[in-house]
């Protein structure tokens, strides 16, 4: 345990300072039968790009921002590409027709349906990313190679990589991340 991991625990009625080297962070919060989760003591790095607040006070209302970072974080950070490629699997098993596929994309990730000129931008996109990724098989299985989700090996690599694609675009946008 670090010395700065050693610092979170002062907030702990029943931590007695006693941390020994070796023990893990999760055991080392399980003193005197309670268990301390220590992961809330650290703000995620991917939440401190979204400008959440730090976990020492209460926030009754978060700020409102939108920057650069978060839009870097939702389309690079592997935790949001696995989710996307899930979510891709997911849509590609349940629908065999792309625009049933758009259609249950928007429902899941969005909760509505989608309109005419976003399902064409998005068609443009699979297109684009279907003829790339055809090409490219090793970039395609690349990219489905993030994350520890079990990938179907019975989908086309280069399809499944395009959906994949058009579903991180889904993810990154604002309406997705912001609650209204």
């Amino acid at each position: 345990v670090t010395a700065a991991e050693a610092l979170q625990y002062k907030h702990n009625p029943d931590f007695n300072g006693d941390i020994q080297e070796g023990i893990g962070l999760h055991q080392a919060t399980q003193k005197n039968g309670r268990r301390w989760p220590a992961s809330k003591a650290y703000l995620h790095p991917a939440m401190k790009i979204f400008d959440a607040p730090a976990r020492e006070e209460c926030t009754a209302a978060r700020p409102r921002s939108s920057t650069p970072l978060a839009a870097l974080v939702l389309l690079n950070d592997p935790s949001y590409v696995e989710a996307a490629r899930a979510l891709a699997e997911r849509i590609m098993k349940q629908e065999t027709d792309d625009s049933a596929r758009f259609q249950e994309l928007f429902a899941s990730a969005l909760g509505r349906t989608i309109t005419e000129a976003e399902q064409e931008v998005l068609a443009s996109l699979l297109k684009n990313h279907e003829s790339y990724y055809s090409n490219h098989l090793e970039d395609a299985k690349k990219l489905l190679s993030v994350g520890n989700y079990p990938r179907d090996e019975k989908l086309d690599p280069a399809e499944h990589a395009a959906w994949t694609s058009v579903c991180r675009a889904v993810i990154n946008m604002h309406e997705f991340v912001t609650r209204y």
